[in-house]
């Protein structure tokens, strides 16, 4: 059998494949962050196609930490409703569900979160979300500290109310906990900065801090291990900090690299169609051989062939699928029956159109981020097969593979 295809198990939680969905965010979301039946179709989809862990969006713990209009919220009780829905729509898909926990830090605006910013140390952040603009931060207190911190733990308990199986912490590309990691963007003096194990510190008091607060939760570790760029975390420091996090309780951890300063451009977050194929697995791989933890490779993955080989080899452990899975939803279930799959380009539009105000979408997938449109017009070419006096659009007819 398929390797990829065989069950692993993340802390208390078993997965029934080596399949992961990363969080992306998609802005299926409404303007409050309140969970939408878009949100739930594309999810949906995704499960339903096989995968075995879905990642939910990031979704910050608080509301200074909202990146981006239309995001997932999690940081207040008001959202658990919606949020169970959408786990509900998980599972019965078939997949387990994990929700990433991820505070933008510096790297938001006060038109975007409506309270004013917060990272390690106030230096400027160059923020795109629609517009582009550079923003001063406010340096958090060491009281400030203790309060994200059990916003983290609460958030934590909200997913697990909810029902979700996992939790992320989203320690990487440059969002607040990185932004600790990172010598040029973490300024302090006191226990939280200068030395690694100092700003490797709060994120491994988040991590110890949701722990603690969901026992039974799997909690999954997603971290930039190299950031690419002057003044941030090298690798060395980043295998580092990844054996703590291990030690400190993380049932997995998501290793990535890439950072919003990245030179030659941040592009290197999203690996696109010029890079090598497993452009991070090396240091998936690097990171496996010092840990006892499972570990999450990601980074154009998508060949089947090449992830295969990858768990094969003891690289990693799971294989997360980005933009592979945006392109084709249905990624497991044609590797386990053997079809042709619908290859991602890494061209990045999907990203690229997102973080321009639009919702998540796809060139070679014209239905991503739009499953309840093409439902509808599937249901009402269906309709009109059998009989329905009214003649479909073509624009209809298109979506629901009835025309060119």
């Amino acid at each position: 059998m398929n390797i990829l295809l065989t069950p692993a198990r993340i802390g208390p939680v078993e997965i029934k494949n080596r399949i992961v969905m990363p969080p992306m965010t998609t802005r299926t979301a409404d303007d409050e962050g309140f969970v939408t039946d878009d949100c739930v179709a594309y999810y949906l989809a995704r499960a339903q196609g096989g995968t075995g862990l879905i990642t939910v969006e990031m979704a910050s713990p608080e509301k200074a930490g909202r990146h981006r209009h239309r995001e997932i919220g999690i940081y207040d009780d008001r959202f658990i409703p919606g949020l169970k829905r959408l786990v509900d729509a998980i599972h019965r898909g078939g997949a387990k569900a994990s929700i990433q926990l991820g505070h933008a830090g510096g790297h938001t605006r006060i038109d975007i979160c409506g309270e004013t910013p917060i990272a390690p140390s106030a230096i400027p952040h160059p923020v795109y979300e629609t517009t582009f603009e550079t923003i001063v931060p406010q340096e958090m207190t060491k009281g400030r500290i203790k309060e994200t911190i059990a916003a983290h733990a609460a958030a934590a308990q909200r997913a697990r109310t909810t029902g979700f199986d996992c939790v992320e912490i989203h320690a990487a590309h440059g969002y607040l906990i990185s932004q600790f990691h990172a010598p040029f963007e973490n300024r302090r003096n006191d226990e939280y900065g200068g030395a690694l194990e100092n700003r490797a510190r709060f994120g491994l008091e988040v991590l110890r801090a949701v722990k603690s607060a969901v026992p039974d939760v799997a909690v999954v570790y997603r971290l930039s291990v190299e950031d690419f760029f002057p003044g941030g975390l090298p690798y060395s420091e980043g295998r580092q900090i990844a054996i703590w996090a291990a030690a400190a309780g993380a049932d997995a951890l998501h290793v990535t690299a890439g950072h919003y300063r990245s030179r030659p451009s941040a592009q290197v977050v999203l690996p696109p169609m010029n890079f090598a194929n497993a452009t991070f697995l090396d240091y998936a791989a690097e990171v496996k051989k010092r840990v006892s933890v499972p570990v999450i490779a990601v980074g154009r993955l998508g060949d089947p062939t090449i992830a295969e080989r990858a768990v094969t080899q003891g690289k990693t452990d799971f294989i997360a699928l980005g933009r592979t899975l945006i392109a084709e939803p249905q990624w497991v279930e044609k590797v386990r029956r053997g079809e042709p799959i619908r290859r991602c380009l890494s061209c990045n539009t999907c990203i690229n159109e997102m973080r321009g105000g639009s919702r998540i979408g796809c060139v070679v997938n014209g239905a991503a981020g739009r499953e309840t449109l093409v439902r509808r017009a599937a249901n009402s070419a269906g309709r009109t097969h059998r009989g329905d006096r009214r003649r479909p659009r073509r624009a209809d007819l298109c979506l629901a593979g009835g025309g060119r």
